[in-house]
């Protein structure tokens, strides 16, 4: 268990194909560079002293490896559900928002495949909206935090058996779309700057055969 990595991509392979070793220390071992960790430093590999791999660990380099015990409590789901994507995860610039928008979009399909297999769930008029919760820090004068629910995907149904997802999963999502016509709309109000200057997008309405 434990983070494991690429070695063919990182290490270099001898004439008996095996992993090219340079030094032998007592606590550590150097090996020869692959070819192809090389090419990817490029101009940027050390020539003097050693340097941190840094940014070009990226995630086709390494993965995790662990066991999770599930029960009927649903202990272990969520880590169950973001292992696989965890090199991603680590890599990305905002890690937690990554993992929760990698976990929304895992219950969603979950949920979306019991739905189609449920027999009780057959003939009827049904919305199934799946989204993020985010919490926003107070500004100055606010006692309470800001909590705004993102909308991620969405499954709608109807009871003459037609369907349609509803699918973010390729664009930066802050407000739900609604007809211009709704008396009754609504959109998020960024208190911040850094909200402020995310673009608006939309959800594109695919057929069941068009949806991944």
């Amino acid at each position: 268990e434990g983070l494991f990595l690429n070695l063919d991509r990182l290490i270099a392979r001898d004439d008996n194909n095996r992993y090219a070793l340079s030094q032998s220390l007592s606590t550590t071992k150097t090996f020869q560079a692959a070819p192809e960790l090389i090419a990817r430093i490029g101009q940027h590999w050390p020539t003097e002293h050693r340097q941190s791999i840094d940014k070009w660990l990226t995630p086709d380099l390494f993965h995790f490896q662990r066991e999770f015990a599930l029960d009927t409590e649903g202990q272990g789901r969520l880590e169950n559900n973001l292992l696989e994507a965890m090199p991603w995860i680590v890599a990305d610039k905002a890690p937690a928002l990554a993992a929760a928008q990698i976990n929304t979009q895992i219950e969603f399909d979950q949920t979306y495949r019991t739905i189609l297999q449920e027999p009780s769930y057959q003939e009827r008029n049904l919305l199934f909206i799946s989204g993020i919760n985010i919490d926003i820090s107070p500004n100055k004068g606010q006692i309470f935090p800001l909590t705004k629910f993102i909308p991620w995907a969405a499954y709608i149904q109807s009871a003459d058996g037609s369907q349609s997802i509803l699918d973010s999963r390729r664009y930066s999502i802050t407000s739900w779309p609604v007809r211009a016509t709704t008396p009754t709309r609504s959109t998020l109000k960024p208190p911040s700057q850094k909200w402020k200057e995310l673009k608006k997008s939309t959800f594109h309405s695919t057929s069941e055969n068009d949806s991944e």
